[in-house]
């Protein structure tokens, strides 16, 4: 009995089980730490299909802003070019911070001799090729001018038809030919 008073007193943690514990964490976070610090190379179908997928957020981020100017092109009144300019400059802006994002880079660099391993009319090619030139060109520009341009463009934005109506005396749907 007094051998089992022993035993329940001591501090929690010590012995052999708990030396082997120890060292078996040990050994795992030594292993995390080698995965964070060399990380997996990933294929490149994964990386081309993480690629596509980034590219259709910003596609429809690009589609969305332009179905805004379609409808102050043809539906609008003009007292709404403030709120629809503010709000085509937010989807473009979203747009291009998404296409600048560094991961979009370190995509293609991945895919860098993926591509150089294919033919060069090859769809893959093509797409890594374009994201590359446009990539480029994008990081040249900031973010918050693309959001202001587009926002000045829709705020001075007057439709087709008031145009029309201020430079002509015939009144619209006359005929021309008369």
């Amino acid at each position: 009995m007094a051998q089992m008073t022993r035993i329940t007193k001591r501090k929690p943690g010590s012995g052999k089980a708990a030396a082997k514990h120890l060292a078996a964490s040990k050994a795992e976070r030594g292993k995390a730490a080698a995965t964070r610090a060399a990380p997996r190379r990933r294929s490149a179908q994964a990386m081309l299909s993480e690629l596509r997928r980034r590219l259709c957020e910003i596609d429809d981020l690009t589609a969305a802003a332009e179905l805004l100017g379609w409808d102050q092109a043809t539906y609008m009144p003009s007292g709404g070019a403030r709120a629809r300019g503010r709000q085509s400059a937010t989807l473009h802006r979203l747009a291009h911070e998404q296409l600048v994002d560094p991961a979009i880079g370190r995509l293609l660099d991945g895919l860098q001799s993926h591509a150089d391993s294919l033919s060069p009319d090859s769809d893959d090619a093509c797409l890594i090729r374009v994201v590359r030139r446009d990539f480029e060109k994008a990081i040249k520009v900031p973010s918050d001018y693309v959001a202001r341009a587009n926002a000045l463009g829709a705020a001075s934005y007057m439709p087709g038809h008031a145009r029309a109506r201020r430079t002509t005396s015939q009144p619209c749907g006359r005929s021309w030919s008369k």
